[in-house]
């Protein structure tokens, strides 16, 4: 479904085709609010749309990237390109010496025992963990680019971008797009009924993964 066809069936939805009450602008914010609603509260097996695979320059050995992908400073090095949604670092791959390393993902409750000499990472196994809005990955020495995987936020809906998530979730986008607009409008029993259509959705998709999905290894 395009941007322009949500519009249209929110026009239908909200009795107002005209657009007397409900501006464009109106319908377009009110999509975005939806599109991070779905993408927040959607199981990630749902969201391969946002799935993004970034190539990371890295400058000195802080072995740190920031998560914050804004370009603040013009340039990628040792930062995200993109903005990552739900701290969803999926993978980490460090390349040292041309090698590329997937890194085993440890808990930030459990860095103090990488001091323990046995248990520290090296180039055979590099390691990361997350932390606010960091990455942080051992070993630094070396390392010059690292890959990350992650779900990246979704592109602003507007007249020229539809909707970034996969088209079967578009009419739950709409359902709570249209909830949102009767919420600014004080109808709150056609708000609750929007939304809770959406929300029943969401809970029948996840917990269909939950039954359905693939099993993990070992």
């Amino acid at each position: 479904m395009t941007a322009s066809e949500m519009l249209t069936l929110l026009g239908l939805r909200l009795e107002d085709v005209g657009e007397s009450n409900f501006t464009a602008a109106m319908k377009y914010s009110a999509l975005n609010v939806a599109q991070r609603t779905a993408a927040n509260f959607l199981n990630e097996a749902y969201l391969t749309e946002l799935e993004f695979k970034d190539m990371v320059s890295m400058s000195g050995n802080a072995g740190m990237i920031s998560l914050t992908g804004d370009g603040t400073f013009g340039t990628t090095t040792n930062k995200s390109t993109k903005k990552v949604i739900r701290n969803s670092i999926r993978n980490v791959q460090v390349v040292i010496g041309g090698e590329y390393k997937y890194s085993i993902h440890v808990p930030f409750n459990d860095v103090k025992k990488l001091e323990n000499m046995y248990l520290g990472a090296d180039n055979e196994n590099p390691v990361f963990w997350v932390f606010g809005n960091n990455v942080t990955f051992r070993p630094t020495s070396g390392v010059t680019t690292v890959v990350l995987y992650y779900l990246m936020e979704p592109e602003t809906i507007d007249a020229s971008n539809d909707c970034q998530l996969n088209s079967s979730l578009h009419d739950l986008v709409v359902d709570l797009a249209e909830s949102e607009l009767w919420r600014m409008d004080n109808r709150t029993n056609r708000s609750s009924a929007a939304r809770t259509s959406a929300m029943d959705q969401i809970k029948m998709l996840n917990s269909r993964f939950e039954s359905e999905g693939p099993n993990e290894l070992g």
